[in-house]
């Protein structure tokens, strides 16, 4: 309400303006001289939210000479729609110019597609792809209600249902991890689903480039229940912490519940005392492990992965 009795034009840094002067996703705009804008879109009912904004489900109405994303999307987007009030500072603005920067690079089958993105005096608009069935931790918790029989706030997928959505994960972030990006906030509310149940992996507002396999940094990020011993540490990290998210993730996925609460450090104990189903096939346990491996150097690498036989 206070921004709009007082508009006032807040352009972003100029590491955002001249990447949108370049063109976010210029192979949707080539033989397109219209750019988007708010008014080109339908807003209809918020689907997520996120650190700096909220993400709606939004139908592209005016605009119809756009024609490669209504092509692309069907008219049917993901608008993720982020304040600047609540951009607070430089650093703020370079992590959302270096968010947009990795995910307009992507093209893969198991990654939320970005289409474009644009601003006006208030908001930071970023145009994707839809998943409508949303994302995954939702939709075990809504599985979960209809189950009272669950001791879990999540209902657990069977060994054959985590088969399909790990398989899918891991290509995706082999992908990354192949491109040298590190994703860094891999959990079930970053993994999305769409009306035929593919997985898409979202969310690339902690992502980062990699040097060498390895970031030169210790920042401290990610999700707590997710965050791999050598983060807790404070110790430098690679592509190996994103393959212990997807140890946690695996586990969640299988019991319905997160294998690391609200731990400041994991020790190889915490791991064998992981409770996994009684009638879990081998290969399934095999891979738990060798994802969940304390030392780094020890876990399985994102090119075996999807050579583990439990796939």
């Amino acid at each position: 309400m206070y921004a709009r009795q007082h508009p006032v034009y807040r352009p972003l840094s100029t590491d955002f303006a001249k990447l949108h002067r370049q063109g976010v996703s210029q192979n949707h705009r080539d033989g397109n001289a219209d750019e988007l804008t708010a008014h080109d879109f339908t807003f209809m009912e918020r689907i997520g939210r996120g650190g700096f904004g909220k993400v709606y489900r939004a139908v592209l109405t005016r605009n119809a000479r756009h024609l490669p994303l209504a092509r692309s999307s069907g008219g049917e987007v993901a608008i993720k729609k982020i304040d600047k009030a609540a951009l607070k500072s430089r650093a703020a603005e370079q992590r959302l110019a270096a968010e947009v920067a990795i995910h307009e690079t992507l093209g893969h089958t198991h990654i939320v597609r970005l289409y474009d993105s644009f601003e006006d005096s208030q908001y930071v608009y970023i145009v994707m792809e839809l998943c409508s069935h949303g994302d995954i931790w939702r939709y075990l918790r809504n599985r979960g209600k209809l189950d009272k029989s669950l001791t879990t706030e999540l209902a657990p997928l069977s060994e054959a249902e985590a088969r399909h959505v790990m398989q899918q994960v891991c290509r995706g972030i082999a992908y990354l991890h192949g491109r040298q990006i590190l994703h860094r906030d891999l959990k079930l509310a970053n993994i999305l689903l769409t009306e035929t149940l593919d997985v898409r992996i979202g969310d690339f507002g902690l992502a980062t480039w990699l040097r060498n396999d390895r970031t030169e940094t210790t920042t401290m990020c990610g999700t707590p229940s997710y965050i791999s011993p050598e983060i807790l540490a404070r110790q430098p990290y690679g592509v190996e912490s994103d393959v212990w998210a997807l140890g946690c993730l695996f586990v969640t996925l299988l019991t319905g519940a997160q294998p690391f609460r609200n731990v400041s450090r994991i020790t190889e104990d915490a791991v064998r005392q992981i409770r996994l189903p009684y009638d879990l096939s081998h290969e399934a346990r095999n891979l738990v492990r060798a994802m969940l491996r304390i030392d780094p150097r020890q876990r399985i690498t994102t090119q075996r992965l999807l050579e583990h036989p439990f796939f």
